[in-house]
């Protein structure tokens, strides 16, 4: 930058750690015309500057010109307009020294001697300083510093420059630059020599540091050794390679890249350092056929745990937890295979990089066992040979996965090696048995260092930088206010009714160094003093991600001439924190409430949210863009606009002025636009629209710019909608998701022109169409319910996934008809049946099947196929001819069940005894219901008496349409339904059938394969449902000791009279000394006792107790 030099121009710094503001005059460089600050300027104001920041980026210093001697000192560029950050050297964080010129900002001071080379690529870490350098590889740095203190200023320098050479060749990560290094080390060395003749002590330290490069200089001309080691009981033959780029030096590397990956607070949901080990149940001898894996997360402990004075290190250990079990294994290693033999060989080898160190295994620690973790006791035994063994079953897996013939090295892996993702993070909890639902994993804690990096530490060493009495202060204050604090997480959420409330909590806060989150509802009408406040306390509390809800500011009445700058200490708040996440709910107007001037700077910011409309007034439209350019930083951007706004400029606008921008989420009026962006560019974009008819001609222009990747309408396109959904098509080529609302009226006309226009583009050549997958959906979206509630609905869901390039596809359908007329030819379902009715996975009609819908569907499979999974009909309708159509589309299904309801009207309890003689032998589900079981559950009970009458039912349902007392005669026909195949109840006696006896001549029962056959051993039940219910507590026991939990996936007692003592009976009979977690998924107790109780603290309770157990299940309640 070229200025007038007579124009006094000054750079604005903010120290890290009070906040304060300090302005140091620039120089020009009389050669170049180039601004700058000197850095021994910047270390007159502030002794122990270690570096200097703008936003998330190290600002260097700025290249040496040896022709001049103003160039020759330590300098960076003015920066204009932009307040640049100082951090100190006596912060206890990690902190990576800036390089550009090969020496780091906290390694030199004064002048950089002219011999060092700025392509030199010198690096160094932060530790105990001599002089600013700090000596890293085994000289004694007491005698040093000693003699440093003593030397001239000359000398100094050169000392200087030579311990950071020093530093920079013995450092495991120089591989090249080497000749020079040593060149420059031979010069300074000789500038010493009269400080060496003087003092015997400092050429001896001097000489062993020569010596040392010596020894490095001899192993490194050494021949490369390879070591073979036979294992003779696997007979594997391992490579154990010695220095060499593809060897141990490489692998050392990824590991300290792997331990120096840091995660900001956004990207960071759980912990990100973890080991997995064999269980202990099973001696480490046992071969790994089969084996059982648990996994453990590590405490990231390290500089930035260490309380000030601290002198004993931190260093990453086994956190304090019993460890997870895996659920799915297989899929576990193929995912995380290559990033896992990572971890193990850093627990094994060890590695320090960015402050934080993991010891070698030797010396690796594992917590004290507790009475709940008496396993980590085993562990600490067994480290070393648990380690090898999942060392050496991830290479042997990966071995089996390539068909390797040859055994490769073990390090060979880590050329697949990549650091977790935070969605690859997110997945990990799918592949855990969790157990400890609520809690954090592995009982970690969440802190967020200086620098706004996230790190999962241990309660100890949580505890090293909080006080006891502090925190409990503030739990306290957020009690009182009927908050919460996740303290694991460092996380608040409160609601605030009063200012003087408000001034009590933030006192507690600022003291407290543990809170990261804050969720802050502020209940009474603030005014702008009160706001600044809240301001003061997330400025001096550290909070990284806040959320203010100011759904109760509507004008106060104290801040009538504060009116247009009442938002002002809010929207400072980005500028003068920590904050990176920035929510703002409910405000109103907020952007027309701020004045421009009070916008600064808000380098950190990283994601920024506000759930209220960006009105078209001037004032805000020009508050919210400058705001947004005062955020270079800003990653994510979710906000709603006005209806009237238009697109098309407005996204190009951010996309120019956010270059580091990689989500956009906009909210206007009719739809929802979602785009991952890169450099400024769209890479995917995704739109929800509520109708193809309400979109503008702006909207239309901005959709066929052809960055669509996804594509949702919510209601069903009309005849008039389709020349626009084909533009759409035609527009977007990258276009690989479409998802659509859809009435079954128009079910099949939409598919087939979704699938006709895909046809066209492809035969029209030109950009390829990237059309994979179709949905058909539920208008609104909705997910497909197989059972939902009754509301007279047809509903059909399908879903198109189309060969890359090509016409073919594949189709799957599933179509739920509830209501209760009779289906008929000329209804549109039975058209889409006629066309694509190969393609049903699964069909339920509870109600209206008929003759003439099974006969389709029969020809369909027949003619053209099936795909039927799974088959639930009500055939009380159905004449002879279409009972022989059900035949046969059952032997094409997997699994049938037989919906019998409204057994209590007229003669439907005959026909339910003929349906469950024919179909008996081949049905999966039984779903029965009626009013008034008295009359119709005798008949079914005794002609059906035991579960070898339904061989392959693995899902039974009882229910009637009110809670009725149930006849305690036949609870044991209940419990023979319910019970394990092998825990039968005793069967009720067996008599006469009221079937008609030529009935049963007529049409025998049939099996899968169509003919009679003997009766099988009966399959276990999945699926159990008791609603409305009216049981005895003796009668509920009986029920519950007879469920077999060890397969069952789904229970059931919607609406019954089941109470608490019930759950509590429920609790004990679900064991917790299972091997493998239950296969339980749903618990439904919706509108029972127990639910409707007096006192759901009890409830919860005991819930808890059952979800610990099963972790798996979900409790809808």
């Amino acid at each position: 930058m070229t200025v007038n030099p007579n124009e006094q121009l000054v750079q604005a710094f903010r120290r890290h750690s009070t906040d304060e503001i300090i302005n140091i005059p620039a120089a020009t460089d009389a050669k170049s015309g180039e601004c700058f600050i000197l850095w021994s300027d910047i270390q007159d104001k502030i002794e122990n500057a270690e570096s200097i920041r703008n936003g998330e980026s190290l600002v260097p210093f700025m290249e040496s010109d040896k022709s001049s001697k103003q160039a020759m000192l330590l300098r960076i560029a003015h920066h204009p307009g932009v307040i640049l950050e100082i951090v100190e050297g006596t912060s206890s964080l990690v902190h990576t020294p800036i390089t550009t010129t090969g020496l780091t900002t906290n390694t030199l001071s004064g002048q950089v001697p002219e011999e060092c080379d700025k392509d030199l690529g010198i690096e160094s870490t932060t530790s105990t300083s001599i002089g600013n350098v700090t000596v890293l590889f085994g000289a004694d740095s007491k005698s040093l510093t000693k003699h440093f203190n003593e030397m001239p200023e000359e000398a100094q320098s050169s000392l200087r420059a030579f311990i950071q050479l020093y530093n920079s060749y013995v450092s495991p990560n120089m591989e090249t630059q080497t000749v020079n290094i040593k060149e420059s080390m031979a010069l300074h060395l000789s500038r010493l020599q009269n400080e060496m003749d003087k003092n015997k002590e400092l050429q001896e330290q001097l000489s062993k540091m020569q010596l040392q490069i010596q020894q490095l200089d001899q192993a490194k001309e050494e021949p490369q050794k390879e070591q073979t080691v036979v294992d003779e009981k696997n007979g594997n033959i391992i490579q154990s390679q010695q220095q060499g780029p593809d060897g141990l030096e490489n692998v050392q590397q990824k590991l300290q890249t792997l331990l120096a990956k840091t995660y900001r607070f956004y990207e960071d949901p759980i912990p990100r350092l973890f080991v997995v080990l064999r269980k202990t149940t099973e001696p480490c001898d046992k071969p790994l056929s089969s084996p059982q894996f648990r996994l453990y997360f590590l405490c990231e402990c390290g500089k930035h745990t260490m309380p000030k004075g601290c002198k004993t290190p931190h260093e990453i250990h086994l956190a304090k937890h019993e460890g997870y079990d895996l659920d799915k294994p297989t899929e576990f290693f193929q995912k995380y295979g290559p990033y896992l033999l990572a971890m193990m060989y850093l627990i094994k080898d060890g590695a320090a990089a960015a402050g934080v160190t993991v010891p070698p295994l030797a010396n690796f620690k594992v917590a004290d066992p507790t009475d709940d973790s008496k396993h980590l006791e085993y562990i600490r035994e067994n480290i070393g040979p648990l380690v090898d063994d999942t060392i050496n079953y991830l290479n042997e897996a990966s071995r089996n996965a390539e068909a390797c013939p040859e055994p490769t090295t073990d390090h060979s892996k880590f050329n697949k090696f990549e650091a977790l993702e935070d969605a690859d993070l997110r997945q990990l909890v799918s592949y855990l048995k969790i157990k400890d639902e609520g809690r954090v994993l592995g009982n970690l804690y969440r802190i967020v260092t200086l620098e706004g990096n996230v790190k999962w530490v241990c309660f100890d060493h949580y505890r090293a930088n909080n006080q006891e009495a502090v925190i409990q202060q503030l739990r306290d204050t957020v009690n009182a206010n009927n908050g919460k604090y996740e303290e694991e997480i460092g996380k608040i959420q409160i609601q605030i009714t009063s200012n003087f409330l408000a001034k009590q909590f933030y006192a507690a806060l600022v003291k407290s160094c543990g809170v990261q989150e804050l969720e802050i509802t502020l209940e009474w009408d603030a005014a702008m003093d009160e706001l600044r406040g809240l301001s003061k306390a997330v400025i001096k509390a550290n909070i990284v991600r806040l959320v203010v809800d100011g759904s109760h500011l509507k004008g106060s009445a104290v801040d009538v001439f504060n009116r247009h700058r009442r938002f002002e200490p809010l929207i400072e708040i980005p500028s003068k924190s920590r904050v990176q996440s920035f929510y703002l709910k409910g405000f109103d107007d907020f952007f027309s409430r701020i004045n421009n001037p009070s916008l600064a700077s808000a380098p950190r910011l990283r994601m920024f949210s506000m759930d209220w409309n960006v009105p078209s007034k001037d004032k805000a439209l020009k508050s919210f863009d400058s705001f947004l350019g005062h955020c270079p930083s800003l990653a994510i951007l979710e906000f709603n606009y006005q209806k009237q706004h238009p697109m098309t400029g407005t996204v190009g606008d951010i996309l120019g002025k956010l270059r580091k921008l990689e989500l956009l989420k906009i909210h206007r009026g009719n739809f929802l636009f979602t785009a991952r962006v890169s450099g400024g560019k769209i890479q995917h974009m995704a739109m929800t629209i509520r109708r193809l008819r309400s979109l503008g001609m702006d909207d239309l222009k901005f959709i066929q710019q052809g960055h669509l990747t996804q594509l949702a309408i919510e209601c069903t396109p009309r005849d008039a909608d389709e020349d626009q959904l084909v533009e759409i098509l035609r527009h977007n080529p990258r276009l690989n998701h479409l998802r659509l609302g859809c009435q079954e009226v128009r079910c099949l006309a939409i598919t087939n022109l979704v699938i006709s226009t895909r046809k066209t583009l492809l035969q029209a050549g030109g950009e390829p169409c990237e059309l994979q997958t179709f949905e058909l959906m539920e208008e609104g979206l909705a997910p497909f319910d197989e059972k939902g509630v009754f509301d007279d609905k047809t509903r059909i869901l399908s879903r198109v996934s189309f060969s890359k390039g090509s016409f073919d596809f594949d189709m799957r359908t599933w179509i739920r008809l509830q209501n209760r007329m009779p289906i008929a030819k000329q209804d549109a379902v039975c058209s889409f049946v006629r066309e694509y009715g190969w393609s049903i996975v699964q069909l339920r009609v509870p109600w209206t099947l008929s003759d003439c819908f099974v006969a389709i569907l029969d020809d369909v499979t027949d003619r053209k196929g099936s795909q039927l999974e799974k088959v639930a009909v009500s055939p009380f309708r159905l004449s002879d001819s279409g009972l022989g159509h059900l035949e046969n589309i059952i032997h094409r299904s997997q699994e049938f069940g037989l919906l019998l309801n409204n057994l209590d009207q007229g003669s439907y309890i005959e026909k339910a005894q003929f349906l469950l003689h024919r179909f008996g032998k081949v049905l999966s589900g039984l779903s029965m219901a009626g009013n008034s079981p008295e009359e119709w559950l005798p008949q079914i009970a005794i002609s059906f008496p035991t579960r070898k009458c339904f061989p392959n039912l693995n899902s039974f349902a009882i229910g009637h349409s009110d809670r009725i007392d149930f006849p305690s005669e036949y609870l044991p026909w209940i419990l023979t339904m319910i019970s394990a195949p092998s825990r039968e109840a005793e069967p009720l006696p067996t008599g006469p059938s009221s079937m008609d006896v030529d009935d049963e001549q007529r049409h025998p029962p049939i099996s899968v394969s169509g003919s009679t056959v003997s009766t099988p051993l009966p399959r276990s039940i999945v699926s159990i449902e008791l609603v409305r219910l009216s049981l005895t507590s003796d009668e509920w026991k009986k029920v519950i000791e007879n469920i077999d939990f060890s397969t069952l996936q789904g229970l059931s007692f919607l609406e019954s009279n089941l109470a608490e003592d019930q759950i509590r009976l429920l609790s004990d009979r679900i064991s917790d000394n299972e091997t493998d977690a239950l296969p339980i998924r749903t618990l439904n107790i919706r509108n029972t006792d127990a639910v409707n109780g007096v006192d759901p603290s009890n409830l919860e309770a005991m819930l808890s107790v059952i979800e610990k157990k099963a972790p798996l299940m979900k409790v809808m309640k």
